[in-house]
């Protein structure tokens, strides 16, 4: 709500009539009267919409018409469940008369869906608690699983939040990689258990800004993984760790911007 040409369509939206169901993201807030009076201030690109016909005006009352609308919130934890529940909604336009909207919780509601123990020797790990991350995973997934078709067990599966432990039968994972993922519970715990069971590694980077390790960074990535390990109940150090990481990055990289064209990826 703070691109101006976002809000210019969402002003359209608002003077024609059209139908607008929201999705709310986690921590996802709508702005508060203070910001909607001040709009201008925090948006200054939004006076280039004036040439379109689309006053400040017209933007406020578009922000106050929009949390009327009926929203779909969804959970914190991302999942291919998840992705296919909320978009059944969306598609049988699925509506509620309270202002509250539906919602898509509590998470356990989507469990992952489920795998026969040992058997997929393909899986993608990913920052799932990071929605760009996750989603990056689940695109990975779509764009892998035609190509394996024939040998369903080579399917590549994604990690879920809850997954704690690297299966015996995995024998690639492909590492996607932003700036959150050494903070990652999941990524630090199963990357640390795919290599302690030989399991090869493909990073596959999904952040423009990705920090590559240094020697500087590594140092930062083995004092930041601390905590995670703590909570993996892990008996491996931080050192240990960025190690691990320094290991991964000696196979060159893959880039995957989940933002391309279909025909890009």
């Amino acid at each position: 709500l703070l691109r101006p040409w976002c809000m210019g369509e969402v002003s359209i939206a608002y003077t024609n009539k059209v139908d607008v169901q929201t999705i709310l993201f986690p921590g996802f807030e709508f702005p508060d009267e203070g910001l909607i009076e001040r709009y201008d201030k925090h948006v200054p690109d939004a006076t280039l919409l004036s040439g379109h016909g689309i006053s400040l005006d017209l933007l406020r009352a578009a922000l106050r018409w929009l949390p009327t609308r009926s929203s779909i919130e969804l959970p914190n934890d991302m999942s291919l469940a998840l992705v296919r529940e909320t978009a059944e909604m969306l598609v049988k336009q699925q509506r509620v008369k309270d202002h509250d909207g539906a919602r898509l919780c509590p998470a356990n509601a989507f469990v992952h869906v489920q795998r026969s123990a040992n058997t997929f020797s393909n899986y993608i790990l990913a920052n799932m608690s990071n929605w760009e991350s996750a989603s990056t995973a689940l695109i990975l997934q779509r764009l892998l699983s035609p190509l394996m078709s024939a040998k369903p067990t080579e399917i590549p599966q994604v990690f879920a939040e809850s997954d704690d432990e690297i299966p015996k039968s995995c024998q690639q994972v492909c590492f996607i990689c932003d700036n959150s993922v050494f903070r990652s519970y999941l990524a630090v715990n199963l990357l640390l258990q795919a290599a302690g069971q030989d399991v090869a590694v493909l990073p596959v980077v999904s952040e423009v800004s990705f920090r590559f390790p240094t020697p500087q960074y590594l140092r930062e990535i083995a004092a930041g993984a601390e905590d995670a390990l703590k909570q993996a109940g892990s008996r491996y150090s931080g050192a240990q760790f960025a190690r691990v990481v320094n290991r991964v990055f000696k196979e060159i990289a893959v880039e995957l911007n989940p933002q391309d064209a279909e025909s890009a990826l």
